[in-house]
């Protein structure tokens, strides 16, 4: 299903991008300018999400800085109960206790270790993050699937292995990741070196690899939404991805972003 961005007036998302970077303590242009490159994605995450919300459900986004998403979702679920777990989100407190985000800090998901401030959600997001993950796969999503509350909702969203920039990557770059075709396998694991220290895109996966993955801890797969590279984005420096930007809007399937929507069976834990 291919999906467009929640069309938020374009002056609410500057203002929310100003005021998540006034209140981060780490380098602001930085922030800004990677909230700027990448809202539209965001926005998509939103406008997938938001139809399976109710009023006052409890929501967990696993590796939620920026907190943006987090903002939308705020504006619409004023009643809902946030949190944000990540690594280590001390950079954006004030932003997070100005707005009354719960949040928690988690190193161990790899080792099946999860620790947030509820035991179940109504609710819980993990975007793009699986790709990131150089440990037991099994284990992180263990820990994240029993997050999810009985007949509740597990949203995850990375890069489509099977989808035009993969197969670019494959046969033109000779590389398996498609959404880093021109970096080598060794700078991603060398950005575990350095702050923040996580693995930069370690594997990416097919469409049916995720589905069968995350159906396997009991889930039942609802759609798998598909968002297009967006002509807006700043950084269409490349004729490649001028190339992609337009296959995947003639043909949404090829994109690259693919969302998926999972919902939790009744009798799993």
């Amino acid at each position: 299903m291919k999906i467009k961005p929640y069309p938020f007036p374009q002056q609410k998302i500057d203002a929310w991008i100003a005021s998540i970077c006034n209140d981060f303590t780490g380098d602001k242009k930085w922030l800004k300018a990677y909230l700027t490159a990448t809202y539209w994605r965001t926005l998509g995450d939103y406008a997938a999400i938001q139809p399976i919300v109710n009023p006052k459900d409890s929501i967990l986004e696993i590796a939620g800085t920026p907190p943006l998403l987090g903002c939308a979702l705020q504006e619409s679920f004023p009643e809902a109960t946030f949190e944000i777990c990540d690594i280590d989100t001390s950079a954006y407190d004030a932003f997070l206790q100005k707005h009354a985000i719960a949040q928690s800090s988690s190193s161990d998901i790899q080792e099946g270790i999860l620790s947030t401030k509820k035991e179940t959600y109504d609710v819980v997001i993990c975007c793009e993050l699986i790709e990131h993950l150089s440990g037991n796969i099994l284990k992180a999503l263990d820990a994240i699937t029993r997050k999810v509350s009985p007949q509740g909702y597990l949203y995850i969203t990375t890069p489509d292995l099977r989808s035009y920039a993969g197969l670019f990557a494959i046969f033109v770059k000779g590389s398996g990741l498609a959404s880093k075709p021109r970096e080598s396998v060794r700078q991603q694991y060398e950005k575990a070196i350095k702050p923040p220290f996580f693995f930069g895109h370690v594997r990416e996966f097919t469409n049916k690899e995720v589905i069968d993955l995350v159906k396997s801890f009991g889930f039942e797969w609802v759609r798998t939404y598909e968002q297009p590279l967006s002509y807006r984005k700043p950084f269409l420096k490349l004729f490649s991805n001028h190339v992609q930007c337009a296959i995947e809007h003639l043909f949404p399937s090829l994109s690259l972003m693919k969302k998926y929507l999972f919902k939790k069976n009744a009798q799993q834990d």
